[in-house]
């Protein structure tokens, strides 16, 4: 949970508390690390992958139709721009985003 904390915006208290909520409506589930007798994961369940899909295009929708729809092709390839600019400089070494910045880049 310690590198989950670090990649949202909530404190380790707040953080606990949405864990919390989410094991007990059946969406994750807590593990404790093999390697870090302090650590714990938080694994998605099966529940908590279907609610995901089911959420996911609400909230897509809602970016398309309250931000996305405001801006032109130019001001949406500055801020995607931005974003990346901002995503590599807090999570520089992250391998899914280095593999996808390989993908974009072919």
């Amino acid at each position: 949970l310690q590198e989950l904390e670090q990649r949202v915006l909530h404190s380790q208290s707040g953080l606990t508390r949405l864990i919390d909520r989410m094991a007990a409506a059946g969406h994750v589930t807590r593990e404790k690390a093999d390697d870090d007798r302090r650590g714990v994961y938080a694994r998605i369940t099966p529940e908590g992958m279907h609610a995901f899909r089911r959420a996911a295009p609400t909230f897509i929708n809602g970016v398309h139709k309250y931000f996305l729809a405001h801006l032109s092709e130019q001001e949406k390839d500055v801020m995607r721009n931005a974003l990346v600019n901002v995503r590599k400089a807090l999570v520089p070494n992250d391998p899914y985003w280095q593999s996808l910045d390989q993908q974009n880049q072919a």
